[in-house]
């Protein structure tokens, strides 16, 4: 959506806040990226992951504490 102007039914609410976003693209101050879930640590957050992807995300927020 930042980088397609166009709204419709579903995105009329929006529209308003998506504006100083496109326009931040615009002027190349934000680069919209694909992040996969590989390396997308948010997705702990968002997704139901395997045993390997929680694993891998999850050990990134957990602070190793000296004994």
């Amino acid at each position: 959506m930042a980088e397609n102007m166009q709204v419709s039914q579903r995105t009329k609410h929006i529209d308003t806040r998506l504006r100083f976003v496109n326009q931040y693209v615009d002027d190349g101050f934000i680069k919209i990226k694909f992040v996969g879930t590989n390396e997308n640590d948010a997705d702990l957050f968002t997704k139901n992951l395997g045993k390997d992807a929680h694993e891998r995300h999850g050990g990134k927020l957990v602070e190793e504490k000296g004994g």
